[in-house]
């Protein structure tokens, strides 16, 4: 097979199948599970959501976060 420009030619890979889970990230504090669960409940099949801590992000732009980070 012949790559033009060195390029590799793209792979498609097949979706993957539906999850019965959610996760969710970056929520206001005063999110419950009850309220995700009222909110998520609509949809079939569903069996979970989880609530996942995301890691602060250390920028100049947020200075707050870089001074708990020093911490």
């Amino acid at each position: 097979m012949q790559y033009i420009g060195g390029a590799k030619p793209v792979v498609q890979e097949a979706p993957a199948p539906p999850n019965s889970i959610v996760f969710v990230q970056n929520l206001l504090r005063e999110t419950t599970q009850m309220m995700l669960h009222v909110l998520f409940n609509q949809f079939p099949g569903l069996k979970e959501v989880r609530m996942v801590e995301a890691k602060p992000k250390i920028s100049p732009q947020n200075p707050m976060v870089i001074t708990d980070a020093k911490k």
